[in-house]
């Protein structure tokens, strides 16, 4: 690109005539906004609907312009003196010119790959289409569009305008040109076209979606909204280029006749002749299959997109990919990739009682069809919330209005983006559409009854709308799709209709969940389940929810009444007070109360663990169980906040991991869970085994195995065969997540008969990993500091796709490699574990980076330790704290066995090694950690205190912190280190104050 150009050479491609010369100025910038002028700048001055340029030259001459453009007849009385002045007969087409003289040309290899795709609605899925299939086929695009301007994973801004202004066009293609970009896709809007934007591109393939009615209170009339799309078709298209029309649409013969180009045409109706023309199709609730002929051949499409109308978004999209020379087998993997377009037709929740679908639909047209689309799938009720955005065209709210009421069983009439507009007037002109017998409602019915209701409040029409949804019901938001702001006179307010679904999904399921109780069954079916006897009561009794501690029972729920420390039969009174509906014994010498179902079982702590697999096996969720020495919780968040994105996902809670704690989590199931993820933890050989009877998971994980609850397994191989156990428990159907990077787990998978998926964070050549099996691994690690890990993730029959971890220490990444193979077995697309594991953070204290407004970090993991975990957390202080002081406040690590001295002195040993200046040793086995750490011959030394109060700890460790210091704070639970770092949260705010 030309940093600079003579004004008389750059003006040289203008009509028009010099008003003013001076000295012909190297010009450095072209804008057309006076606040970016710099020393250099040429400043084109345009006459627009509330400014006009020309009340800014002197402004812009002050701010270091040294040459203006001016327009005929706008041009002031007064002009500014020593600065060239240039008139022209439209100075939008100049700038757009004189941006491309200056910036351009665009590089060969990109200028041969040129798409530009027009039509009012379908722009943005078309691109993101095309997209996937350049992707697929190992290109690099570079996209301009209504959601944002990207190369790849490089986003540089949500977009305000679709088609941005030609000095935003050039630069951001010149970002585009940095980043490598082999192909440009537009979506190129009336606006720009009408207003010159893109003149001096020329587009190698041009694509039109449809025509309908939008934008006409700027161009006035549907003939002229057409004669600005048709602008790319007749001036800016190659005439070696390609045209790739809309043969349904009533727009194409005029199209087609103007195009300076040849023409594709492309139609959803079988034997219309078009060239890319249907020949089969099935629209349903799973997507859209269909073949179609092609100029070269038959095309295969299966899309996960929603509606018939995206059939036709396919087809374009196919049709530029094809007119770019790619092969069918490209196209068609690239179509199937492409799993949704943020804001279009996007489903905000899989629940089985209600669906909500986000979409972007604002014009009759448009939202015509989608309406169409979600009528056919609907179960239930269809809940429309929608408006029309302020300033913009007044005649299309009237039609919204009468199409939504013809398919909607509820129409909701709210705001969209009011903008200087009286809110309620524009919801009066929507309601005009309305027909005047449907009946006004001051509320959204939760009954049969049809209606429409009006409320302001964009946020209280969808809550209402989510609210009083049915099970069944389809609640379509539309209007604004992707945007994540709403307009309000001239502010844009933070806005999103997705995240107020989901925010209102879950105060809905919060309230589902407390009413239903989750676990159902009568008496009879509790004594089958159980295998116990009903000694009283009537079998059909309904029973709902568990309880095994008094201070929480309910009215309604089982008292399972365990034996422990306590007896819970003593407790039975107190229940029968709380209102239990039944009991569970396992004494039967006890004085029975009565009128209440009571069934007797041998164990009552085994018969919680059969009525959870029992009700696991009635709602049939897929369940993945997740064991391991290390890494059991963050794995098990990585899969479920994965498996989120995809349908509404149960996990334990804190450390309900073990046989009284993962029934109790199994009795929240319902039948709107698609998926379970169960953490097994264990502290005796057998209790995994019974755990993964109970989830009989479809995957099972274990993360590693280390030195970890000696004492009661005790050595490293006893640890391995007690959480293979897992493994062992699983069918041939069901699948081991087995890490090739720890030779115990490799050892014990060997001979499994289920399913196998591998992963590791090495080069899979240099693993035991037989030849032929499914393997996921990971390349380009590359730490973000305390934002945590990128890297590229492989993954069998897929693309390699980037993944940023945010959370901190590098064994994490293997952690999230075995939560990717773990939920591509239960087929889960790229994209949803992209968007799940960065939504992943700490749980607990564990490794978990406290930031403050000073400089000082806090790295707390307290929450438990053993050798290989401490180990993974030295090596992270070492990572995050390079440069600064490093404080390392190591616990007892407990249950270590017979070996534990020699456990502790290894891990002093290892922090010496690893340079970590300060070693804080708590606890009365720390010691041995002391003494190695000091006796290791690794200058410089690490300072070394001991302590067994820590009270005595923190006053030894205060006085030498430092504001940019970094602590590590770890030791097991037993040893409740947390105390330390409450004080130094304490030592933080004496900083920061």
């Amino acid at each position: 690109m030309a940093t600079s150009q003579a004004f008389s050479t750059l003006r040289g491609s203008l009509e028009g005539q010099l008003l003013q010369s001076h000295q012909d100025p190297q010009i450095h910038a072209v804008t057309s906004d006076s606040r970016k002028i710099e020393q250099g700048s040429l400043f084109v001055a345009l006459v627009g609907a509330h400014f006009d340029g020309h009340q800014f030259l002197a402004d812009a001459v002050k701010c270091g312009a040294v040459a203006l453009v001016v327009q005929q007849g706008a041009v002031p009385g007064v002009l500014p003196q020593d600065v060239e002045i240039f008139e022209v007969a439209d100075t939008r087409l100049a700038l757009a010119l004189l941006c491309a003289r200056l910036y351009g040309p665009l590089p060969k290899k990109l200028s041969a790959h040129v798409f530009g795709v027009t039509g009012t609605n379908g722009k943005t899925t078309s691109t993101y289409l095309l997209e996937s299939i350049l992707q697929h086929a190992k290109h690099k695009p570079g996209v301009l569009g209504t959601i944002n301007y990207r190369v790849g994973e490089k986003v540089w801004t949500s977009s305000s305008l679709t088609t941005p202004a030609p000095d935003l066009l050039w630069h951001y293609l010149g970002c585009m040109q940095e980043e490598d970009a082999s192909h440009l896709l537009m979506e190129v809007s009336s606006h720009a076209l009408d207003q010159h934007r893109v003149d001096g591109l020329t587009y190698r393939v041009a694509g039109f979606s449809n025509l309908s009615q939008d934008h006409l209170d700027y161009h006035h009339s549907m003939e002229e909204y057409l004669h600005a799309k048709a602008r790319l078709f007749s001036e800016l298209l190659a005439p070696n280029g390609k045209a790739i029309l809309n043969k349904d649409d009533p727009s194409f013969e005029t199209l087609a006749a103007c195009s300076r180009a040849p023409v594709w045409s492309y139609s959803t109706i079988p034997g219309s002749g078009a060239d890319l023309q249907v020949r089969q199709k099935e629209v349903s609730i799973r997507g859209i299959h269909a073949i179609v002929e092609t100029p070269v051949g038959q095309l295969t499409i299966n899309s996960s997109l929603l509606g018939e109308f995206n059939l036709s978004n396919l087809l374009l999209a196919c049709g530029m990919a094809l007119a770019d020379g790619l092969p069918l087998a490209v196209i068609q993997r690239g179509v199937e990739q492409m799993r949704a377009v943020p804001g279009r037709m996007e489903g905000v929740s899989h629940r089985h009682d209600v669906q909500v679908v986000v979409d972007y639909a604002h014009t009759p047209d448009a939202l015509e069809k989608v309406l169409q689309s979600l009528q056919a799938i609907c179960r239930g009720r269809l809940l429309v919330v929608f408006g029309c955005g302020g300033d913009r065209d007044k005649g299309k709210r009237p039609m919204m209005g009468k199409v939504v009421s013809e398919y909607a069983d509820v129409c909701i009439v709210t705001s969209d983006n009011p903008r200087t507009e009286d809110p309620q007037q524009i919801v009066d002109h929507i309601l005009e559409g309305i027909p005047k017998d449907l009946p006004r409602l001051d509320a959204i019915p939760d009954d049969t009854q049809k209606g429409v209701w009006s409320c302001l409040d964009r946020s209280l029409a969808i809550q209402g709308a989510i609210e009083r949804a049915r099970t069944g019901d389809l609640v379509l938001i539309a209007g604004k799709g992707h945007e994540t702001y709403q307009i309000i006179n001239t502010t844009r307010y933070p806005f999103d209709d997705r995240e107020i679904a989901k925010k209102s999904l879950e105060e809905r399921g919060g309230r589902m969940s407390s009413q239903q109780a989750g676990y159902k069954v009568t008496a009879a079916k509790l004594a089958e389940a159980t295998g116990g006897t009903l000694l009283q009561g009537e079998p059909s009794t309904p029973l709902q929810g568990v309880s095994t501690d008094t201070r929480t029972t309910q009215k309604g729920q089982i008292f399972a009444a365990l034996v422990a420390a306590r007896d819970g039969h003593t407790f039975i009174p107190t229940a029968m007070e709380k209102g239990a509906g039944a009991l569970l014994i396992s004494d039967d010498s006890i004085e029975l109360p009565p009128d209440v179902p009571v069934v007797l079982v041998q164990d009552t702590e085994r018969a919680l663990g059969d009525m959870a697999a029992a009700w696991i096996k009635e709602n049939r969720p897929y369940v993945v169980g997740v064991t391991g020495s290390n890494g059991k919780t963050s794995t098990k968040e990585m899969v479920a906040q994965i498996l989120a994105q995809v349908g509404p996902t149960l996990r334990n809670e804190g450390n309900f991991n073990n046989l009284l704690g993962l029934p109790l989590t199994a009795f929240r199931l319902g039948p709107d869970h698609d998926y379970a993820v169960l953490e097994m933890g264990m502290n005796a050989p057998g209790e995994i085994d019974r755990l993964a009877e109970i989830g009989n998971p479809d995957v099972g994980i274990i993360t590693c195995v280390a030195a970890a609850h000696l004492k009661g397994l005790g050595s490293i191989e006893g640890v391995a065969a007690a959480k293979a156990e897992l493994f062992d428990r699983l069918d041939p159907s069901q699948t081991a997540v087995v890490n090739a990077d720890d030779p115990h787990i490799m050892r014990h998978a060997k001979p499994l008969s289920c399913k196998k998926i591998f992963f590791t964070k090495e080069d899979p050549k240099s693993r035991d990993i037989p030849e032929g099996a499914d393997v996921v691994t990971a390349s380009k690690i590359e730490s973000l500091g305390y934002e945590g890990f990128r890297f590229v993730a492989h993954v069998p029959g897929k693309d390699p796709f980037v993944v940023h971890l945010p959370i901190v220490g590098r064994h994490q990444v293997g952690n999230a490699l075995a939560a990717i193979a773990a939920t591509h077995v239960l087929g889960v697309q790229p994209e949803a574990i992209i968007k799940g594991l960065a939504t992943v953070r700490p749980t607990g204290r564990r490794l978990k980076v406290v930031q403050t407004q000073s400089e000082l970090q806090l790295l707390d993991d307290c929450y438990n330790s053993n050798p290989s975990s401490c180990r993974a957390a030295i090596d992270t202080l070492v990572d995050l704290g390079e440069g600064k002081p490093r404080f390392a406040v190591l616990g007892d690590m407990l249950e270590m066995g017979d070996t534990e001295n020699e456990q502790h002195a290894e891990i002093g040993r290892y922090l010496a090694k690893s340079g970590i200046e300060h070693l804080f040793a708590y606890g009365p086995l720390s010691k041995h950690m002391a003494e190695a750490a000091k006796a290791a011959d690794n200058p410089p030394q690490t300072v070394v205190h001991q302590e067994e109060d820590v009270e005595a700890l923190w006053q030894a460790m205060e006085p030498l912190l430092t504001p940019d210091a970094w602590v590590l704070v770890k030791g097991s639970r037993g040893m409740r280190l947390e105390r330390i770092s409450k004080k130094l949260e304490a030592f933080e705010q004496k900083v920061t104050s």
